[in-house]
Formats: C-alpha cells, sequence, structure tokens
C-alpha cells in the first residue's frame, strides 16, 4: 500500500499472501468500498482463483511494515475453470470482478465474473483494439480499459466502453 500525496509518496504497508493452490504469478483486486482484497492467479494453466480477504488495516502490519496472508485468512474462493488466459488490472465492485485478459496475438477480452454465482456472466471481445489490455476502472457507467502499445507508456490508449 503507497500513500501517496501532492509532496510525495511512501509504502506504508506490504501485502504477502503465502498459500496454496496458485503456480506462478498473482495479481491483486482491490474492493475498497467493502473493505476487501482478492487475490487472482492460476494453476499451471488449469484453472484460475479469486481469493477474497479482509484489507488489512495499516495497525494489523509487523514491525516491518507487513501483513502476511495465509489460507486460514481466505474468507471466499471462486474457481473459474475456463475462459480466462492472462489477468492483470482487475478490479472488484459489489458482486461483481472486472478482469483484463489476453495479450496479442491472442484474443482479448474483458470478462465480468459474478462472485455470488461463480461464474463469468459476460466476456466482451476487445480483440479488434489489437493492444494490450493492462487495467480497467469504472466510472459513470462506463468500463474504462488502458492498452499498451508497442510504442511505448506515452502512446498508452484508454477506451471507454458499455459492458
Amino acid at each position: 500500500m503507497t500513500d501517496v500525496t501532492l509532496k510525495g509518496s511512501q509504502v506504508v504497508q506490504k501485502i504477502f499472501y503465502t498459500g496454496t493452490d496458485y503456480a506462478g504469478t498473482i495479481d491483486w483486486c482491490l474492493d475498497a468500498e467493502n473493505g476487501f482484497i482478492y487475490t487472482y492467479g492460476g494453476r499451471n494453466g488449469d484453472y484460475k482463483l479469486l481469493k477474497k480477504f479482509r484489507l488489512p488495516k495499516l495497525s494489523d502490519s509487523d514491525g516491518n511494515g507487513e501483513v502476511h496472508l495465509t489460507d486460514a485468512d481466505v474468507l471466499d474462493v471462486t474457481r473459474l475453470d475456463k475462459g480466462i488466459n492472462i489477468w492483470q488490472g482487475s478490479i472488484v465492485r459489489g458482486p461483481f470482478a472486472y478482469l483484463p485478459d489476453g495479450y496479442a496475438p491472442h484474443e482479448l477480452f474483458v470478462h465480468v465474473v459474478d462472485l455470488d454465482r461463480k461464474k463469468i456472466v459476460l466476456s466482451k471481445n476487445i480483440t479488434d483494439l489489437v493492444d494490450e489490455p493492462e487495467g480497467i476502472c469504472l466510472k459513470d457507467g462506463y468500463a474504462w480499459v488502458v492498452f499498451n502499445t508497442t510504442d511505448g507508456p506515452r502512446h498508452s490508449r484508454l477506451w471507454r466502453f458499455s459492458l
């Protein structure tokens, strides 16, 4: 967690997850409105998991400013057996997770997962936009997705979608 102000920024807390079921890298999804944080990752090209945790308070940190989450801290798990390849820049709002997915030359999607029903309820194909989706936010009824380009960060693109 980084505290960002007009005067600068500083890391105030580091959150780690040491648990089972993941192989390789994981991403983090934040549901700040409801006080939850999720890990999101895969298992050797097999299934994907979203694991829900209570968002740690700064006072939960140890002497090094770290919080170490384990399987005992998991509040809920959503398992997705198919439909998602590469995940990153995801968010959670209410009962839904919004997951950008893919990289060229493969198909690109924005997936919406109903966390209560534990399934993908929408997969919007965005392959025509060519570039890799890096992150998503929701504002004024739209999904805003930022795309990485091969021309470098100054040429990243931001697209607005109705989902």
